[in-house]
């Protein structure tokens, strides 16, 4: 999320990694609404948030940056601070090694992943970097131009929120067995607290996880989305964004969450009227900014034509409507939808 410069904007997101022996998963938030003293007032739009009774700020969808970067399935660059240093730094990496053309990752080249992200990674800016060798997920984190080497747990962002993940992790989900569910279950009951005291992290959450079979990283099929109370309503494509009164809760809006095939990471949410696409590599492309590829589009299928059409990828995935399941998009739909 791009922000006043001189704000701390390694507080304005949240990313926690987690790789204990065959568990892994990394968590994100991708926020679209922030506090009033955040930004300029006279450039958002104002909504009366009915939760907190008072008067707020919120910023369209498209203008949420994707924080966890899958560029390759061997792979995933998570980043907190600086938004356009971040972007930097992902692109120069990407151009330098050509990384998603990279079938194996050697000891070789580990050792130079290593040696570009401790020597490039600006002080503004600390990393999670997860990456797939002898078929094993490993973990770094960057923070202040330091490597932390094949660690367990990292995170990055908003100290303070994260110590409310850690309540839940350890009180609300401690006797959940399974480490994977127990994480994700209090990444998510946390942002659904953020989101309802307008904290600076919230909005959507997205997972990544590893194919032990495959030695691969991809984002799940698992897509969360909050902010019931003054929710994403009303969006057209290229027009300026007028939010209303209107809630989920009364039925205002639906949202498709869609998954590429794991060989090339990308995924995507439709929003009735324009869909938004977040594929790494064709965001990196761009050369402007971090925030997902808008997409205008008639209806699901229109966005998964155009995205195939455009990007030559398939998406498939789940249909939500005010939060509640609808739908699953099989691959034999998306397969007629090709013919």
């Amino acid at each position: 999320m791009e922000v006043d410069g001189n704000l701390n904007t390694k507080k304005m997101s949240l990313i926690i990694a987690r790789n204990i022996q065959s568990n892994f998963i990394i968590s994100s938030d991708t926020k679209i609404s922030v506090p009033t003293d955040f930004l300029d007032k006279e450039k958002q739009t104002s909504y009366f948030n009915k939760n907190t009774e008072r008067l707020e700020m919120r910023i369209s969808a498209i203008e949420g940056c994707l924080k966890s970067f899958l560029v390759s399935p061997l792979l995933c660059i998570c980043y907190a601070g600086d938004v356009e240093n971040a972007r930097i730094l992902i692109k120069h990496f990407v151009d330098t090694t050509n990384i998603q053309c990279v079938e194996t990752i050697t000891e070789e080249q580990l050792k130079w992943i290593e040696f570009f992200f401790e020597t490039n990674t600006p002080k503004n800016v600390d990393i999670i970097l997860a990456v797939s060798y002898n078929k094993l997920p490993i973990l770094y984190e960057i923070k202040s131009k330091k490597i932390n080497k094949q660690i367990q747990i990292s995170h990055i962002g908003d100290d303070n929120v994260f110590s409310e993940f850690q309540y839940f992790f350890n009180e609300i989900h401690g006797s959940q067995e399974n480490l994977l569910s127990r994480h994700s279950f209090s990444f998510d009951d946390m942002i659904a607290k953020q989101c309802s005291i307008n904290s600076s992290v919230g909005d959507f959450v997205v997972e990544v996880l590893f194919n032990s079979e495959h030695s691969m990283f991809y984002y799940s099929h698992k897509f969360k989305g909050y902010d019931l109370f003054n929710p994403i309503v009303g969006f057209i494509a290229n027009e300026t964004q007028n939010f209303t009164e209107e809630t989920t809760i009364n039925g205002k809006y639906s949202e498709t969450y869609l998954r590429s095939d794991t060989f090339e990471p990308a995924f995507g949410i439709f929003f009735e009227t324009f869909g938004i696409l977040y594929h790494p590599i064709k965001i990196l492309e761009r050369n402007d900014s971090l925030h997902g590829i808008k997409i205008n589009c008639s209806s699901i299928d229109d966005f998964i034509q155009k995205v195939f059409h455009d990007y030559e990828i398939w998406l498939c995935g789940t249909v939500f409507k005010n939060g509640i399941f609808i739908d699953k998009l099989t691959r034999q739909q998306i397969s007629q939808n090709k013919k």
